[in-house]
């Protein structure tokens, strides 16, 4: 499977972006309750933009990727969820929700439009008697990017803390941050996205290159 172009760098696109996304709303729960002071309802209600973005927008981007092919619209939606990782990076204390809220909608789009194509263009490079294989494949890839995010983001975060500090943000035993405590985390999950920003690109990269040019499903050659 993996000497296919299409299917491979699909792939690898989709484990990038899972690497570089699921730890965001991990971390901005976190700035919420933390920095913010917000409550976990109130928090899981700022956060709740995203989700009803994506799934409004889901079925859009799995209508044009059959019309256009998974190229164009894959790779659009990686490069709206870097601008959305870049866009949290800027969160501090003081930010309004309007920042927050720009980076979230632009998370939620670029969802939309990445994951339908994604899978189409991973599906459809697959041969027809291997598509269960391609399937789990890609499943369990996308969960160990998953896993490896929140790992990944914790290091880097936690890279601007002290331990004892880093513990009680992530045990939540802090409550409220203290001033000094709040500009350690900031500038932690600053680093933490900057570093999400880079991978997600280069998971754009990935998809552009892997050069689908028409329907996904147009065509299963053998492998």
């Amino acid at each position: 499977l993996f000497q296919n172009r299409v299917f491979s760098l699909s792939t690898f696109a989709a484990v990038l972006q899972s690497l570089a996304m699921f730890s965001v709303l991990f971390l901005m729960v976190f700035f919420l309750q933390g920095v913010k002071g917000e409550s976990p309802i109130r928090a899981a209600l700022a956060i709740l933009p995203m989700p009803v973005v994506q799934s409004v927008l889901g079925p859009l981007g799995g209508y044009v990727s059959d019309l256009v092919g998974a190229k164009w619209p894959a790779t659009a939606g990686l490069v709206l969820q870097g601008l959305a990782t870049f866009v949290l990076s800027h969160l501090a204390p003081g930010s309004g929700y309007d920042l927050f809220l720009a980076g979230i909608v632009l998370m939620g789009l670029g969802g939309g439009l990445f994951w339908s194509p994604n899978t189409s263009a991973v599906m459809g490079s697959a041969p027809r008697l291997r598509l269960g294989v391609a399937s789990a494949t890609l499943a369990t890839l996308r969960q160990c990017g998953m896993v490896v995010s929140f790992a990944l983001a914790l290091a880097v975060a936690a890279h601007s803390m002290p331990f004892d500090v880093m513990a009680e943000v992530f045990l939540g035993t802090a409550g409220t941050l203290g001033a000094p405590v709040m500009a350690a985390f900031s500038l932690g999950m600053d680093q933490a996205l900057r570093v999400s920003t880079f991978i997600v690109f280069v998971a754009a990269l990935f998809t552009w290159l892997a050069n689908d040019r028409g329907r996904a499903g147009r065509s299963r050659k053998a492998v």
